[in-house]
């Protein structure tokens, strides 16, 4: 069945989920490499990291859209599979590495100490 459909709908899924996929994990790890370690240190890169911000944060709700369309279609279920919670904790996990280097959370709490 799968490959019957496949032929089908494989631009679709190239176009609305590998593309977005990679352009997302691209953009991550640019943000994470340069801005995620040492925060916003040069004020040159404050325009870079604000653009890769608000990029990183639509494709997070792109994608966090689409579990959550998952979750309804699924119901408890979809909880059974270990990638359906690992996509979950990593958006999560990336969202508040984001707000760390946004809001200098990081550096607060090491003022503080």
């Amino acid at each position: 069945m799968v490959e019957h459909f496949w032929l089908r709908y494989r631009k679709q899924v190239l176009k609305w989920c590998l593309y977005p996929f990679v352009v997302y994990f691209v953009c991550t790890l640019y943000y994470l490499s340069i801005f995620g370690v040492d925060g916003v240190e040069d004020p040159d890169d404050a325009e870079t990291e604000i653009v890769l911000r608000i990029v990183l944060v639509l494709f997070e709700f792109y994608f966090i859209r689409l579990e959550v369309l998952c979750i309804i279609r699924d119901g408890i279920t979809y909880f059974s599979d270990f990638y359906n919670i690992f996509d979950i904790v990593s958006f999560g996990l990336n969202l508040y590495v984001i707000l760390q280097v946004s809001f200098g959370l990081d550096k607060e709490r090491g003022e503080e100490m």
